[in-house]
């Protein structure tokens, strides 16, 4: 584990040196602090290791890992906080202090972001959008969350400060690399997508339609990625649509293609039309047969695919 890692390396974390507070004695100390809360070595308040938390991931890189695996768990009792005040008090004093460690995290990994955009953004939203998946899949049997619409779910979990704020650095990691390398974002995505569809739709629903064209774009190129890849022997698997990120590929496109039709014809037409190119490579002359099977399972999709293939024709 990240924190057995951290423990053989308190001689070396201390003999950082550092120009920028914290000192390296004072990183010494949350470091102390943290791995006795967090191993529960010794009785530490859970504020105290959050805050120490905060403190590595601010100054010390070997021990980030083990902060965000930390902030798993923070988060996760900041949005029970939430989901129980919506039933009983919601100005109580522990859920308020929670949401401002929640905050100071936020500020923290967003300045990562901002700083080092390729280097971090990329591992800032494969986290924040599994841990995204684990809180919706949790807490999808909840009250106000069990038996809502797809609307109602977006609503409730844009209002909770700890899922906002995992939203927010998805979206703010995805602007970053909009131009260079969205394909990280959206393959992390599709996976958990893949893991925890339906309770994951609101956040499809709204990265979707903060990026649509791009989303979409994407999505369609990392699917026909992994239908190309799969094993074109077992055609009873393909034929009985058993690929389940070709699956999650289907729900993502279906949904997106209700509110954003345009962008989904689009980027369906620019598909088909390269693969009539003079030196189409193989992987776009595979733009039909992949098409041809997303319209197969989903009745949404053949509409819009059938109507684009007649365009073309």
């Amino acid at each position: 584990m990240s924190f057995m890692i951290l423990v053989r390396m308190v001689p070396e974390i201390a003999n950082e040196k550092t120009d920028s507070f914290p000192r390296p004695e004072v990183v010494l100390q949350q470091l102390q602090v943290f791995l006795n809360g967090a191993t529960r070595i010794a009785k530490v308040r859970n504020a105290e290791v959050a805050q120490a938390a905060i403190c590595l991931l601010k100054s010390t890189e070997a021990a980030r890992d083990a902060a965000l695996e930390h902030a798993y768990n923070l988060f996760d009792e900041s949005v029970n906080n939430f989901l129980k005040l919506e039933i009983e008090d919601r100005t109580s004093d522990s859920a308020c202090s929670n949401d401002a460690i929640v905050q100071e995290v936020h500020k923290v990994l967003s300045e990562y972001v901002d700083k080092e955009p390729e280097t971090w953004a990329p591992v800032i939203s494969t986290w924040s959008l599994d841990l995204l998946g684990y809180l919706s899949s949790k807490y999808a049997d909840r009250r106000g969350v069990l038996h809502s619409s797809l609307p109602e779910v977006l609503q409730l979990w844009m209002s909770c400060p700890p899922t906002r704020t995992l939203i927010d650095l998805t979206t703010q990691c995805l602007s970053t690399l909009v131009s260079s390398n969205p394909d990280t974002c959206i393959d992390a995505l599709i996976e958990t997508s893949v893991r925890h569809s339906p309770h994951f739709d609101w956040v499809v629903a709204h990265i979707g339609s903060c990026f649509p064209n791009t989303v979409i774009t994407r999505v369609l190129a990392c699917g026909m990625k992994d239908f190309m890849h799969q094993d074109v022997t077992d055609e009873a698997q393909i034929s009985a649509n058993k690929n389940p990120k070709i699956a999650s590929v289907v729900g993502i496109l279906g949904h997106l293609a209700t509110h954003h039709d345009s962008d989904t014809r689009s980027a369906i037409r620019n598909l088909f039309n390269e693969s009539f190119s003079d030196n189409a490579s193989r992987e776009q002359l595979a733009a039909g047969p992949f098409l041809l099977h997303l319209a197969a399972m989903s009745d949404t999709l053949s509409h819009v695919i059938s109507s684009e293939f007649v365009k073309v024709g």
